[in-house]
């Protein structure tokens, strides 16, 4: 084979990754098709393959060529190689896709990672939005949510469940209404807190499981059932508190280049999305586990510290 059949070779086999990437990410998104249909992806994989078959065909015939004179049957045989490849191994494009995808998110979760890092001090501080769980907490979990999210609905009960096991463990919740459904409710919600810290909680699993439409009149009712006030509900509902502290959430997201729900950021590491229980209890096991320990060394790095200090004094007064 000569050189230049290898390098056309070559060339069209990027061609065909570059080609299938390209396809993909404009017309399918198979990490995130459901079970139920599976046979939509496979049509849409089956058109994808084709419409890269096509592409990278024609690339050969426009591209390759350029600047060099390639004989007509060797031409052929690299078109022939190619469409061959395509036909009978199409896993090689998924594969390329897959691999591809999994990259973009783990390197998206890594950005998103870094500036949460960046962020966590002020992510921490609860500031004017609700605080639910210990006082003087080991563990800081801070949870954006919205009231139209299932997830963020499921999320609510293991929470509980947690702060009922880690007493030590602190909840702060940032609204981030995604859905305009969620909009009058997550208003609600943080005229409660400024009023009542203590009805949040009650009013948040109302707001969670509360089956007919959000409307502000509906809300209304609720608020009023948990005896609070419709003069000074009204009034609160207005305060500036709530369009900043609403406003700073969203800046928040944006800052992390997020934008789903629920998004938890647990003793400082990000959880993307929905966490069992069990799951949860691990990882707030482990970092309580990981912070004792490291007070430990500390104390005992001061201990040594101090020891060592004692014993050349004495040293200095005897001799």
């Amino acid at each position: 084979m000569s050189s230049r059949m290898l390098f056309c070779i070559l060339l069209c086999a990027v061609l065909l990754v570059a080609g299938s990437l390209y396809y993909y990410s404009c017309n399918t998104k198979l990490s995130t098709l459901s079970a139920e249909n599976s046979s939509y992806q496979i049509a849409r994989d089956n058109e994808v393959i084709e419409r890269v078959e096509k592409d990278v065909i024609l690339a050969i015939k426009n591209d390759i060529t350029s600047g060099e004179n390639v004989d007509l049957p060797i031409k052929n045989q690299i078109e022939k190689v190619v469409k061959d490849t395509i036909i009978n191994s199409p896993e090689i494009i998924i594969d390329s896709i897959t691999k591809y995808n999994q990259k973009k998110r783990d390197e998206m979760y890594q950005e998103s990672t870094d500036k949460v890092k960046e962020l966590l001090s002020s992510l921490e501080n609860a500031g004017n939005n609700p605080v639910y769980g210990a006082k003087n907490p080991t563990i800081r979990v801070v949870e954006f949510f919205d009231y139209s999210c299932g997830y963020c609905k499921k999320m609510f009960e293991i929470n509980k469940r947690i702060a009922e096991k880690h007493q030590d463990v602190q909840f702060i919740y940032r609204e981030f209404p995604m859905y305009p459904t969620s909009t009058e409710a997550t208003r609600a919600a943080l005229a409660v807190n400024i009023i009542d810290p203590q009805k949040y909680i009650p009013f948040q699993e109302k707001m969670f499981t509360f089956d007919g439409e959000k409307t502000r009149k509906n809300i209304e009712d609720i608020a009023i059932g948990m005896d609070i006030s419709k003069e000074l509900f009204r009034k609160t509902l207005e305060s500036a508190i709530i369009q900043k502290t609403w406003q700073e959430n969203i800046n928040f997201m944006k800052k992390m280049n997020l934008r789903g729900t629920p998004v938890l950021i647990v003793g400082g590491e990000l959880v993307p999305g929905f966490i069992e229980f069990d799951e949860f209890d691990k990882l707030i096991q482990k970092l309580k586990d990981k912070k004792s320990s490291a007070q430990n060394s500390a104390e005992k790095e001061t201990k040594n510290d101090n020891e060592s200090s004692s014993s050349w004094w004495v040293k200095k007064v005897l001799y």
